[in-house]
């Protein structure tokens, strides 16, 4: 009886290893499995009938399948039988897609030695059939792979060798991406300088991918206006050409006029005496004629003047009616942002609410009129007996402007939402449902939306003894402290994740909460990077380090005396540059 147990145990598990595709499908919903089922037997019918093409279709469409449920060997199998069939057909574009698909499976799948191979493979087929952006997308997926195998300088190269082909084929979205690949490259290399420079050039494109819209709209009204210029200068120009004519016809009338004067004073001396009432009666005529006809000119240049007067004074009505209405947009635009700017302030936690548990600073300095930058703050009563709990969060969100401050109003909600209605305390899980809450609300599983925000969120217990709970969670933001014990100003690193946005490998992202135990009189810093970030006259960032330094020399004084030398040393050093980014800074120490 064992015996033959063990023998029906080898035959399963020989059946799954020969057969993974059925093994993969019994995991799949209910809906792909019957897919799957559909496409096998398509692919099985079409190659007894030697119809590749159509199985080649199927296989694809197999592959996709389980590529898109995460079954990477059965997508890289499906693959495989695809490369075969498109070899044989001589399909140089289908072998050359269907590397670049086997390097993105196994790049997902983290085997990223074997991924460069496939992407390589990939490139060559697209060089040796000259397509530009087939070799471009080679490039970049060789350029984030190295990245990922924390091969930077190696990253770098492919990445310069994409910029420049992206450049060439004026493709300003991958443009972007090289310089986002070459800015992260330079900042794990040490290479400060370059990564910001780098930065630089990703976000002044990022900004005029954003407002290329914008941008097409103001052309319009400016043609529209231009238009109308050149349309008055035009009728000005006809006009003038009319007046000369009108000119001339004047003057050889006038010649005419005087010959036949001329002709009739001598006829009259010729013929003086026979003819001397005829000739009197014709020069009456003739000066009755030339009044009518100078009469008539007269009339029509003024109607003609006055038609030419109402054109232009039309068409400057036109004019002014379009500078008008876009005044009246600017005006609105402007009534708008500061509306806004109204509806963001008010959102804010007032200083009343911070000073029953801390005494504390703020600095907040938009770099426009609305901020992508906010800070958050609650109190909230403790479970199974637990004391209460205030929460304390500066969140800085991608972007300034309008769209950093739509996604700060996003955030504002959620907090609410997770803290004071879900009441889930934990700051790592906080940030764990806040990351999953932006995903779906901007769909960035859907669309190529990247957008998010950085957090830097403390909770504290309260109790009646001189020591405090401190738990930290960070979303690329670290939290610095002081401790009276320790005499110094100390960091604790967030995670290296962001709020919002899909990692590159699928992975769910974790986040970490850290303790600390302080007492009163200590003191708590929560910042975003605008105040790190500012360059001044000479190309300089202000640093972390001095602006640790800044606390430091001041660390006896009031937190309001602290902020204002924090904030003034900041001015100091940007000088007369253009702040760079929003800035927020709050200081709170425990009372």
């Amino acid at each position: 009886m064992k015996k033959a147990l063990r023998i029906l145990l080898l035959l399963f598990l020989t059946s799954i290893l020969a057969f993974p595709q059925l093994a993969g499908a019994q995991s799949l919903s209910s809906e792909d499995r019957e897919k799957a089922q559909q496409y096998e037997q398509k692919i099985a019918r079409y190659q007894e009938t030697g119809n590749q093409r159509s199985a080649l279709e199927y296989i694809n469409k197999l592959a996709f399948l389980y590529w898109n449920n995460q079954f990477y060997e059965q997508a890289r199998s499906c693959f495989d039988k695809s490369l075969k069939i498109n070899k044989k057909l001589n399909n140089a574009s289908g072998v050359k897609k269907t590397y670049y698909y086997q390097g993105m499976i196994l790049s997902e799948a983290q085997e990223y030695t074997r991924a460069v191979a496939s992407f390589k493979n990939g490139l060559q087929i697209s060089r040796e059939m000259n397509m530009k952006d087939s070799r471009l997308s080679g490039l970049l997926n060789l350029a984030q792979t190295y990245q990922l195998m924390d091969e930077y300088t190696t990253s770098n190269q492919y990445s310069q060798q994409a910029l420049r082909l992206a450049k060439e084929l004026n493709d300003m979205k991958r443009v972007r991406t090289c310089y986002g690949l070459l800015s992260e490259n330079h900042k794990k290399l040490g290479n400060s300088e370059e990564s910001i420079k780098y930065f630089d050039l990703f976000s002044s494109i990022d900004q005029h991918l954003k407002n290329q819209q914008i941008s097409e709209i103001k052309k319009e009204s400016e043609s529209q206006v231009s238009r109308a210029r050149s349309e008055k200068q035009q009728t000005e120009k006809e006009l003038a050409e009319e007046v000369d004519k009108r000119k001339m016809t004047e003057d050889s009338l006038q010649r005419v006029d005087s010959i036949s004067r001329e002709r009739e004073i001598q006829l009259t001396m010729e013929k003086l005496e026979n003819k001397k009432i005829q000739a009197q009666l014709k020069l009456e005529k003739t000066i009755r004629n030339s009044f009518i006809i100078g009469f008539i000119l007269i009339a029509s240049f003024s109607i003609l003047l006055y038609h030419f007067y109402r054109q232009i004074n039309h068409q400057n009505v036109q004019i002014q009616q379009q500078k008008n209405k876009l005044q009246l947009q600017n005006t609105k635009l402007n009534d708008s942002l500061t509306y806004a700017e109204n509806i963001q302030e008010a959102i804010l936690p007032v200083k009343n609410q911070l000073s029953e548990v801390f005494e504390a600073f703020i600095i907040y300095q938009p770099k426009d009129i609305v901020s992508g930058d906010f800070y958050w703050f609650t109190q909230m009563e403790g479970q199974d007996h637990h004391p209460p709990i205030t929460f304390l969060a500066v969140v800085d969100c991608t972007g300034h402007g309008v769209p950093g401050a739509f996604m700060s109003m996003i955030g504002n909600r959620l907090f609410n939402e997770i803290i004071s209605e879900k009441r889930i305390f934990n700051p790592a899980e906080i940030l764990y449902y806040l990351n999953h809450s932006i995903v779906e609300a901007l769909k960035q599983e859907r669309t190529d939306n990247t957008d998010g925000m950085d957090v830097c969120l403390i909770s504290m217990e309260h109790s009646d003894l001189p020591a405090r709970k401190i738990s930290f969670a960070g979303a690329k933001r670290p939290l610095f402290y002081y401790s009276q014990n320790k005499g110094a100003i100390k960091k604790i690193k967030g995670d290296r994740y962001s709020i919002g946005g899909i990692n590159k490998n699928k992975k769910e992202k974790q986040f970490t909460t850290q303790q600390l135990t302080m007492e009163r009189g200590d003191i708590l810093y929560l910042t975003t990077d605008g105040i790190f970030d500012q360059i001044n006259d000479k190309g300089k960032r202000f640093s972390t380090e001095r602006f640790i330094k800044s606390l430091q020399r001041n660390i006896g004084q009031s937190m309001g005396e602290q902020g204002k030398r924090l904030e003034e040393e900041w001015e100091y050093f940007k000088g007369e540059s253009e702040q760079r980014d929003d800035l927020t800074v709050l200081g709170a120490k425990i009372l």
